[in-house]
């Protein structure tokens, strides 16, 4: 929900970035320094609402999901160990389902 809210205003941002000038022009909006800003400097200010906001949206979605199947069984889920595995962790899991690793 909040990664599609920062998603909204980024394409918003963007569209006001490229016909905004016009419609403030139209409308007889007195403009400021902000706006003078923004409008000058079109593809920084693109740039960094694409980043910063990108940035925001994977954080928001991130679930730290990590899952390891054999088949249909489910040989580790980071989601109810609690923590990403280390190598001990999946050779022992690996090892409750009969899957052997030969080491050189």
């Amino acid at each position: 929900m909040a990664a599609s809210l920062v998603w909204f205003i980024q394409m918003s941002l963007f569209l006001f970035l490229f016909i905004g000038e016009n419609i403030v022009n139209s409308l007889g909006i007195q403009r400021n320094g902000l706006l003078d800003y923004i409008f000058e400097n079109k593809w920084t200010v693109f740039f960094v609402a694409f980043l910063i906001g990108n940035i925001l949206q994977s954080s928001l979605l991130a679930t730290k999901a990590f899952e390891i199947y054999k088949g249909k069984h489910l040989v580790w889920s980071a989601l109810e160990k609690g923590h990403v595995p280390q190598l001990r962790d999946l050779m022992y899991a690996f090892d409750k389902v009969d899957v052997r690793f030969d080491v050189m």
